[in-house]
């Protein structure tokens, strides 16, 4: 994806938010409108996701890799895992976004940690990589968010087993997947931004009938 084509993904984002908000501004819509405007915020919502996922892989498979790279599989599967990580994220409630937000970074923080000593010491084990995954079990109730620990295990199995298969580049990974998640957990939270502005002046709109009405 170019410049052009990712211009050209996020353009009816942008025009749907600027319709909706410059509408509001202007009080160009009668209650019958205003509703219809709901059923198009389940295509906005659809557009969002297809836009932020491009995005999202773009800059890790075409930015970040010219940066530094280790191989190509390993940028692919950088793109999927931010891909992952803005899907996980992007929420239209400004609440749900923080909280998956925060549940992403705690996982991944502590996966990388983990993963980060065993492979600075040790090579990949199967027995290694399952002490790793009940250390997470353990660790992420004490940490007071026992819903991450799936995630965490999730990210943990991915990095080992990824470094099994680049053994000598091993120690690397977990610090990769990290930053995949940090691009991907930064785009879900620009997104979800995005559509709050959406949601808003689209309640503004349905809130205010009264002002909606032709004179």
């Amino acid at each position: 994806m170019n410049i052009g084509e990712l211009i050209g993904a996020l353009l009816f984002v942008f025009f749907v938010l600027a319709l909706g908000y410059f509408a509001g501004k202007r009080n160009a819509f009668d209650e019958d409108q205003a509703a219809g405007l709901s059923k198009l915020a389940v295509f906005f919502n659809g557009v969002m996701v297809f836009g932020l996922s491009g995005v999202t892989y773009w800059i890790i498979t075409h930015l970040l890799t010219r940066v530094f790279s280790i191989s190509r599989d390993d940028d692919l599967l950088g793109g999927m895992w931010a891909v992952v990580a803005t899907v996980f994220v992007y929420h239209v409630a400004r609440d749900e976004s923080v909280d998956a937000a925060v549940t992403r970074m705690v996982a991944t923080s502590l996966s990388f940690v983990l993963c980060f000593i065993y492979l600075l010491f040790f090579p990949f084990h199967y027995w290694g990589m399952a002490a790793l995954l009940g250390l997470g079990t353990i660790l992420m109730p004490l940490l007071g968010r026992p819903g991450a620990a799936v995630t965490t295990n999730i990210t943990t199995t991915v990095v080992m087993v990824v470094a099994a298969m680049n053994p000598t580049d091993a120690w690397l990974q977990p610090i990769l997947r990290m930053i995949d998640t940090v691009v991907g957990v930064v785009v879900g939270l620009i997104g979800a931004w995005i559509s709050l502005m959406a949601v808003s002046t689209g309640g503004r709109i349905r809130s205010s009938p009264a002002r909606l009405a032709p004179r």
